[in-house]
């Protein structure tokens, strides 16, 4: 009688932050499309692999720039103003 050896089958699973990974980039392509079907003019724009790199990086920088301020006494209030985005596109509406 030949012998068998019972392996256990790996399982395969799929950790939390893969699903998360995966939950965030469906979210972004239901607001691309929902963007996009709600104003038939618009065009799909595509803003780059870096794009939210580039958006934290500037968070990043206005917060540094307040603090100092902050720092030397001074109360801040910043507003955007019309024209170009600071990530320099010149978009100002895109999908």
């Amino acid at each position: 009688m030949p012998h068998h050896s019972h392996r256990a089958k790996p399982q395969v699973t799929i950790s939390t932050s893969s699903f998360g990974a995966v939950h965030a980039l469906g979210n972004t392509q239901l607001k691309v499309y929902h963007k996009l079907l709600s104003h038939p003019g618009m065009r799909y724009q595509d803003l780059g692999p870096d794009y939210y790199e580039r958006q934290r990086d500037i968070r990043r920088q206005i917060a540094h720039h307040v603090g100092k301020l902050g720092d030397l006494g001074f109360e801040v209030t910043l507003c955007r103003t019309p024209g170009p985005e600071p990530d320099g596109t010149g978009q100002t509406q895109v999908a």
